[in-house]
């Protein structure tokens, strides 16, 4: 797991999308034995994230304070209205 955080460092990735990736690889880990039967847990992750938060390896995302612009949302919609168009044929 600390390999997963160093090499995220090097990257130069923020702490919250660390924090994301982890979360990210736990769900998988807590699926892998329900769903494909493999012989693996989340355990270590559960085991070792109070410490990554400690050593502040890892961080929650801020809270969001700003809103998409109606511009913004135009342009949004525009664009998915053009790839479900370009989907449909």
């Amino acid at each position: 797991m600390l390999n997963i955080v160093s090499y995220d460092e090097k990257k130069g990735l923020y702490l919250k999308t660390i924090n994301v990736e982890i979360s990210n690889l736990r769900a998988l880990f807590k699926l892998a034995k329900p769903v494909f039967r493999l012989a693996i847990n989340d355990q270590g992750f559960r085991n070792i994230y109070g410490t990554l938060v400690y050593m502040k390896l890892v961080a929650k995302s801020n809270r969001r304070n700003r809103r998409p612009t109606s511009e913004e949302l135009k342009r949004l919609e525009n664009t998915l209205r053009q790839q479900q168009n370009s989907t449909m044929y």
